[in-house]
This record gives structure tokens, sequence and C-alpha cells, in this order.
């Protein structure tokens, strides 16, 4: 029994060894078959090397053969790249020159768009001050009404003043002291009928003045338009070249440009110089005079209130107003 169980277990072993010889000889053969696979890429590459070795030697011969003419051909890039290295530094230069100068059109640009909105404002300025002198014209018609009734009235208070001292001095004593303040009455009415002479005089020399003042707006705000219309045409000439420049365009052709277009705008800058001098005299003129006619019709006004009041407290009565 115990025999029987030994040979058993010799037999297993034996059928393992078995399997594991089966494995080893599926290994090794599987590893032949990598070698001469590995055999195979190891001649292609020997063949490949003895093709790269002979085309190696073909282009070591050949490099021989030319190198006299590489020697030439490199002497010949070299001066290329010295006349190449001294023109790019002109090119350079040229470009340096020119992006300045493209930097300085692009900055009037905007100084132009800058000058047009300051005219712009100029102008709504000027209609300012035009609608101002028009509400001027208005209020010195007004006074000026005023004092012509002021004028009217006066008048009758002295002509009834006179009239009234007549019948009064057909009273005799009675009537003396009616007499008397009839007479202050007349005197002062004939008083108030000089000063309102004199002010309705000063009233249409002011009213002369605000209508060639209307006449001296008009034209300024003229000469504002047409400012205007210069700066734009500026601003657009400008804004056009600057769009108009681009990579492709030669150093030359952009220089040439760039020059005429300078000229021209150097032309134009002289002659907007010389509107803006005058634009700003023409504003000083218009604000001097458009001050000094508002304190005289302000002066009018405060002298028509203090005759009105005047000759009210002085014993006038239904004083027109």
């Amino acid at each position: 029994m115990f025999h029987s169980k030994e040979v058993k277990q010799q037999l297993q072993q034996a059928e393992t060894l078995g399997r594991q010889v089966e494995t080893y000889e599926a290994m090794l053969q599987t590893a032949a078959s990598d070698v001469a696979e590995a055999q195979m890429d190891v001649d292609q590459l020997q063949m490949s090397a003895a093709k790269m070795d002979r085309s190696l030697t073909k282009v070591v011969g050949y490099a021989k053969d030319t190198r006299n003419d590489q020697q030439v051909m490199e002497d010949g890039i070299q001066e290329c790249v010295e006349v190449l290295r001294q023109d790019s530094l002109q090119v350079g230069q040229i470009l340096e020159k020119s992006a300045k100068h493209t930097d300085f059109l692009h900055q009037q640009e905007t100084a132009l768009t800058d000058l047009m909105e300051q005219s712009k404002h100029y102008t709504g300025l000027a209609k300012s001050v035009s609608e101002g002198s028009n509400k001027e014209t208005s209020e010195i018609k007004r006074l000026m009404e005023q004092m012509s009734g002021l004028e009217k009235f006066t008048g009758t208070i002295s002509a009834l003043a006179l009239q009234a001292a007549i019948d009064a001095g057909r009273l005799g004593d009675e009537g003396a002291d009616f007499i008397r303040s009839a007479e202050q009455i007349r005197s002062l009415a004939e008083v108030f009928g000089g000063q309102l002479s004199d002010t309705l005089e000063q009233a249409e020399n002011l009213q002369k003045e605000i209508t060639e003042m209307s006449g001296q707006i008009h034209q300024f705000i003229s000469l504002l338009k047409d400012n205007n219309r210069a700066l734009s045409k500026m601003a657009t000439d400008v804004s056009r070249y600057n769009a108009g420049q681009t990579d492709t365009e030669s150093p030359e052709a952009s220089m040439a440009g760039l020059i005429e277009t300078l000229q021209e705008y150097q032309g134009r800058v002289t002659d907007d110089i010389s509107r803006q001098e005058c634009i700003l005299e023409e504003m000083e003129k218009i604000g001097t005079c458009y001050m000094e006619q508002e304190e005289s019709t302000t002066h009018l006004e405060q002298t028509v209130a203090h005759m009105k009041q005047t000759f009210a407290d002085a014993g006038g009565s239904e004083i027109q107003k």
C-alpha cells in the first residue's frame, strides 16, 4: 500500500515535469523565431548601412570635387550679406523716420479732431451770444416803449399842471398853495422829460450797437463754419493717408507720399493758425461788446425803474407800467 502511493506521486511528478518540458520547448521555438527575425533585421540594417556608406562616399567625393565652387559661392554670399546689411540699415532709418512721421500724423489727426470740437463749441457759444443779443434787442424795445409812454405821460402831466396853475390863479390867494404844487409837478415833469429824452437816445444808440454786433456775430458764425469745413477736410485727408499705409508699400513710396502729405498739411496748418487767431480776436471783441451792452441794458432798466419810483414818490399818479 505504501509503495503504490509513492509510485503514484512519482507518476504525477513525471507528468508535471513533462508539461514543463513542453513549455520550455515552446519557449525555445519562440526564441528561435525571434532570433531569426532579429537576424533578418540585422541583415537589413547591414544592407542599409552599406548603401548609406556608399552614398556618403559619393557625397564626400562630390563635396571634394565642388569645394572650390562652394568657396566662391560662400564669398559671393558674404558680399551679398554685407550689402544687405548696409541696405537694411538705410531702410531701417527710413522706416524709423516714416514711423515717427506717421505717429506725428496720428497725433495731428487727434489734434484736428479736438480743434473741430473746440470750433463747434465756439459756434455754439456764438449762437448763444446771438440769441442773447436778440433778447437784449427785445428788452431794449420794451424799455423804449415804456420810456415813450412815460415821456408822453410826463408831457400830459406838465400840461395838466400848467392848466391847473392857470385855473388856480383865478382863485387869488386861496389858490397860491395849489399853484406852487402844480408848478413843482410841472418842473419835475420837465426834468423827467429831459432825462427820458436822453435815456431814449442812449437806448437807440445801444440798439444800433446791438444790431451791428448781430451782423458781426453772423459773420463770425460764417467764419467758424468755414473753419469747421477746413478742419474736417484736413482731418479726413490725414485719416485717409494713415489708413492707406500698408506693410507692402516700399519705403521710398511711403516717404514720397508722406513728404507730399506733410507739405500740403503744413500749408493748411499755416492757414488754420491765421483762422484760429482771427476767431479768438472776434470772440474777444464780441464778448467785450456783449458784456458792455448787457451792462448798458441793465443800466437802462435801473434808470427807468428809478425814474418811475421817483416820479411816483413826488406825487405823480396813474403811472403807466
